[in-house]
This record gives C-alpha cells, sequence and structure tokens, in this order.
C-alpha cells in the first residue's frame, strides 16, 4: 500500500511492532494506535483483516471512551468501518482457533463497528474484465481457463491474492534490478511487487521463507518498459 499512497500524497505511518501472529507486542501496537488517534482525531476509522482489524479498533474503542466526556455522556465522535477478509473463517486455522477468532470478530461488529464491508461473495469462478490492460503480458488474462481450480488452490493452501499497479510492477523490476542483479520481466516485477505488500500488512513476517517467481527475462520487454524507465 506505500506505492499507492505515494501516488496520492499520503505519508504512511508504520508500527513495527505489528505482526500477523498473536504477541505481546500486539499491547504496544495498541497503544501506539491510541496515541496516533489523539494526535489526528479520526472521523473514522477503517481497519482490514482480523489482527489489524482487532487491535485497530481495540485502540479506537479506547479512543472513543476513554475522554472526560464520557461522564456527561458525550464521548469522542468517531466511527468505525470493518473490511472483512473472510479466510480466517474456514480452512485457515484450525477449528479452535478458527472459533475464537469468529467470536471475536462478533463481539467486535457488535459493540465497537459502526459499518462492516465485505470484499467477496465466496464465488467460485471470476468475472470477465473488459478491456484488460498491463505492460505485464502474461498476466493480461480477461478470465483464466482454470479460475475454480485456481481459487480453489487459494482457498485450500490458505493462500492469498492480491492486485499491484503498473507503477508498483516497474518499481519490483527495478528493486529486482538494483539488489539481485536480475533484470525480470514484468510478471517478475508483479510478484516483488506483491512481496512487499505481503510485508507491510503483516500477511507474512520478517522470519518468513519466501520464493518468488520469475518466468521471463525483461529483455523480452525493452519496447514496452524502455519509456517507463525514462520517467
Amino acid at each position: 500500500m506505500g506505492y499507492f499512497a505515494e501516488q496520492l500524497g499520503v505519508a504512511p505511518h508504520f508500527i513495527p511492532q505489528m505482526s500477523r501472529e498473536i504477541s505481546w507486542q500486539d499491547v504496544t501496537t495498541i497503544w501506539k494506535l491510541y496515541r496516533l488517534f489523539l494526535r489526528e482525531k479520526p472521523d473514522v476509522i477503517h481497519t482490514h483483516t482480523a489482527k489489524a482489524g482487532t487491535v485497530g479498533r481495540v485502540a479506537g474503542f479506547i479512543y472513543r471512551w476513554l475522554t472526560p466526556g464520557v461522564f456527561i455522556g458525550q464521548p469522542r465522535k468517531c466511527k468505525f468501518v470493518h473490511t472483512y477478509h473472510g479466510h480466517i473463517f474456514h480452512s485457515y486455522y484450525g477449528r479452535t482457533k478458527t472459533r475464537l477468532f469468529i467470536t471475536i470478530e462478533k463481539l467486535l461488529a457488535a459493540f465497537v463497528t459502526d459499518r462492516v464491508v465485505v470484499i467477496s461473495d465466496g464465488k467460485n469462478e471470476v468475472e470477465f474484465w473488459p478491456d484488460a490492460a498491463t505492460h505485464a503480458l502474461g498476466l493480461r488474462v480477461p478470465k483464466p481457463y482454470a479460475d475454480a481450480l485456481i481459487l480453489d488452490a487459494i482457498r485450500q493452501s490458505h493462500g492469498s491474492a492480491l492486485a499491484v499497479s503498473e507503477e508498483e510492477i516497474m518499481a519490483g523490476v527495478r528493486e529486482a534490478a538494483s539488489f539481485e542483479g536480475l533484470f525480470m520481466a514484468p510478471e517478475g516485477g508483479a510478484c516483488v511487487a506483491a512481496l512487499r505488500k505481503l510485508r507491510a500488512s503483516g500477511h507474512l513476517s520478517a522470519d518468513d521463507t519466501v520464493v518468488v517467481f520469475n518466468t521471463g527475462t525483461g529483455l523480452k520487454y525493452t519496447d514496452v518498459m524502455a519509456p517507463l524507465f525514462k520517467r
């Protein structure tokens, strides 16, 4: 999300203690979020995913109610919106941990959240993407022939899927060239960009071992990428 934020002139605020796994550092994360809310005085707090959504809404709950105005029935005016990422509700964790997360989500939805956003209805096929266009020509597939198998593989392997922008793809190509000496095809740059997003979101931790597949050389795309590298 860092690249996307920069494009919109937004300066991201990173909290290094935030991680995918539950730990005592979550207390520090909540405290830092609470201090951030005190400083920024937000009208709306929008959280995503189970872990970030939990610590964000807990910090927001404290921010809303920990004020002298509570004694006269006037907590801080702040609305909470949460976007569910439903993979944790089925097959991602074991039965006990899944029930725990569902219970937490129900409590947060009932007592903290003003609106919820659902990003998927669990379809088993993808919709046709009209006028598909990207510099990563190998990814320009308006509707994969094996879409049902792909979605099933993602769910069964507890995986994830995400989108990256054209700018993020080129940044990934540059990063691989700078740090690894590899001139990747745009498809490989997309993988590097996705890796950065997964790491920033906490989906991947610093201790995870990750394999990034590069399917071709950037020499096959010089006509496409040359104008972009001149920017």
